[in-house]
């Protein structure tokens, strides 16, 4: 072989191995900079919310959870899409989760692939309940174990005492997960899964039927049974919030066989860094006069 053939084969190499495949980020700035799917998402973005904004608070999650980037392009669109639908704040009250999605088919080798979530967390779903004006206050969900002193009385004088064990190492495991809120005109009340409730849900869920229940899932059970007695028509967002979210965890095929990327651990699932939403009263109400509710009754 001549020199300037062994000169035209390096050359060929060397501008081979210049063209270094694109990277996962650069995949996912081009979906972020796409004006298709700038113009898709525009309709869904809150008041005051711009794009640019989510694209930064995407950005944020990715620095926490690399593992978004190996998600596939079209459930990355997918997720934001559908957490903009919902009205929440994407890290904040609602959170992208990769999930490991088995896409073979029955007798086929088994074949993988990454899939992105939207997953509303229980503040979000208290922060669109709050915002429907059906309920007016939610205080945090709360979880008994068996080691805590719990009793609920129900009839004319409905009542719940629950003191938590002193000492973590003998709480035990979980008994149950309740929730107090107030409705208009002041009422306040509560409600109670028991875990036999509570395990009978998840026993249905792609995700997280198995291993020991979570306490955040425990936690998140009752504050989504209150949001399905809310009137949903009152709220598009909570009853998409709802729909999606019901949807990811429990709809699918029995060939599509889901499991989260990473573990909902303590980072996640007791989101730490998610602030308690601010339950703000309907419009021309304060904390102060939160219980003179006249002005809501509606006109018949």
């Amino acid at each position: 072989m001549t020199a300037p053939h062994r000169a035209a084969q390096n050359g060929a190499a060397t501008v081979t191995e210049r063209a270094a495949p694109t990277s996962r980020a650069d995949i996912l700035n081009a979906i972020l900079d796409a004006t298709e799917f700038r113009e898709s998402v525009a309709p869904l973005l809150l008041p005051r919310q711009t794009f640019d904004q989510v694209s930064i608070t995407i950005k944020m999650a990715v620095r926490d959870n690399p593992a978004i980037l190996e998600c596939t392009a079209g459930s990355i669109r997918q997720a934001v899409g559908r957490a903009l639908q919902m009205g929440l704040e994407i890290g904040v009250t609602v959170h992208l989760v990769p999930f490991n999605v088995k896409v073979s088919k029955r007798g086929e080798p088994d074949r993988w692939e990454k899939r992105l979530s939207a997953i509303p967390d229980y503040k979000g779903l208290i922060q669109l309940m709050v915002g429907a004006g059906s309920i007016r206050h939610i205080e945090p969900p709360q979880v008994v174990y068996e080691g805590d002193t719990f009793e609920e009385v129900l009839g004319s004088e409905k009542r719940l005492t629950h003191v938590p064990c002193a000492d973590p190492a003998k709480r035990g495991k979980i008994r149950g997960a309740y929730v107090f809120y107030r409705v208009p005109f002041g009422y306040r009340d509560h409600l109670y899964m028991p875990v036999a409730e509570i395990e009978a849900i998840r026993a249905n869920s792609k995700q997280y039927s198995k291993g020991e229940l979570p306490p955040w899932y425990a936690k998140k059970c009752p504050i989504r049974q209150l949001a399905k007695y809310q009137p949903l028509k009152r709220t598009s967002r909570l009853a998409r919030a709802i729909e999606l979210d019901e949807e990811q965890e429990f709809g699918g095929t029995p060939e599509a066989e889901t499991a989260p990327e990473t573990p909902m651990g303590s980072e996640w699932a007791e989101e730490r860094t998610a602030p308690e939403p601010e339950a703000a009263a309907p419009d021309a109400h304060t904390d102060v006069d939160w219980q003179d509710d006249r002005d809501l009754v509606e006109e018949s």
